[in-house]
């Protein structure tokens, strides 16, 4: 494995996932400039925030043929027609943004909910003494 820049590492990979936290720098991240640079087979995956991807620019480069596909783990973009057409366009595969909603991380949340009442109310009651 090699550091590469974005640039570089648009125009070499076949699939470019991306992990990142939607703040100030990673906002429109991927947009119609970085796309434009992707090679016309590859795959964007996006499992960051949705904001972080110009889902209006993906659209346009799904229909131009200079992206070969497009999944992203969220229910968004916002936009309701956006949403629409973005979850029917056949290349692209969109999921819930859902990945810690299985049987044991809820039962593990009640658990530490529960915990956290009892301790709020074993710490009042030590007020009242």
């Amino acid at each position: 494995m090699r550091l590469v820049d974005l640039d570089q590492l648009l125009r070499d990979s076949d699939v470019v996932s991306l992990h990142v936290p939607q703040n100030p720098q990673t906002t429109g991240l991927v947009g119609a400039a970085a796309l434009s640079r992707m090679r016309p087979d590859a795959l964007l995956v996006n499992t960051a925030r949705a904001g972080v991807v110009d889902s209006v620019a993906v659209l346009a480069a799904l229909d131009a043929g200079q992206l070969r596909g497009y999944a992203v783990t969220s229910s968004t973009p916002n936009r309701r027609t956006l949403r629409t057409r973005c979850y029917a366009t056949p290349r692209v595969f969109a999921t819930p943004h859902m990945a810690a909603m299985t049987h044991d991380a809820l039962d593990a949340m009640a658990v530490a909910v529960a915990r956290g009442v009892i301790e709020h109310l074993v710490a009042l009651e030590g007020c009242d003494s």
